[in-house]
């Protein structure tokens, strides 16, 4: 008797940790939104929009922003949606 309350403890303890699992691996909820990534990219690198759009990394929404820099050169910056930070590509 003793045994089967042993499995039925490790059958539950498999299965919470299971749905632990499962909870975990669900994308993070965005914090920023795209007009918030462009109004920040605009001021660090000062430029005029020229596009945006979302797009998923490894399961992470970024956005890539696109600017027209004074000089007349054509920068694009990554923003990670949901910790806001920049890489410019």
């Amino acid at each position: 008797m003793l045994s089967f309350f042993r499995t039925l403890l490790i059958i539950f303890s498999l299965m919470s940790l299971t749905l632990s699992g499962q909870i975990q691996a669900q994308p993070q909820a965005q914090t920023m939104t795209m007009r918030h990534a462009v109004n920040t990219v605009q001021k660090t690198y000062q430029g005029k929009l020229l596009k945006a759009y979302e797009t998923r990394i490894n399961q992470q929404t970024y956005y890539r922003v696109k600017l027209l820099t004074p000089s007349g050169r054509v920068i694009s910056v990554l923003v990670n949606a949901h910790s806001g930070q920049m890489k410019k590509e």
